[in-house]
């Protein structure tokens, strides 16, 4: 008796070590991270949109693959890590749209924030 309680102690250890999250088992980055790195890439999209694509000798495509790559090197993380991360995401669509709002509502705090502290003076 004393055997198969101990045999299945090891069995529901093991079946909890097996049973870990899917996007922890794979080289990809958690939801919070990817949330950043999607905030960032929206503005960074924002910025070549805004400010440097007014310049028309400008290749918008290769602008905002570079701004794109600054701000994965600022987070530091590879084109390689943020694409397996991507497609993994875009493969699991409950995840995503929870990236995807996470994503949003940061956006919109620090578009809030912003606009919080600016003061106009009357003139």
């Amino acid at each position: 008796m004393r055997g198969l309680k101990f045999f299945c102690s090891v069995i529901v250890v093991m079946s909890l070590f097996a049973c870990k999250n899917d996007n922890q088992s794979k080289d990809i980055l958690n939801q919070d991270q990817m949330a950043d790195v999607l905030n960032d890439i929206t503005l960074a999209e924002g910025f070549v949109e805004s400010y440097m694509f007014k310049d028309s000798a400008l290749n918008k495509d290769s602008a905002v693959q570079a701004e794109i790559d600054k701000a994965l090197q600022l987070r530091r993380v590879s084109t390689a890590l943020f694409t397996r991360s991507y497609r993994y995401y875009q493969a699991h669509p409950d995840q995503f749209k929870l990236i995807a709002d996470t994503a949003n509502a940061r956006a919109s705090k620090a578009r809030d924030n912003s606009y919080s502290r600016r003061v106009i003076k009357p003139s």
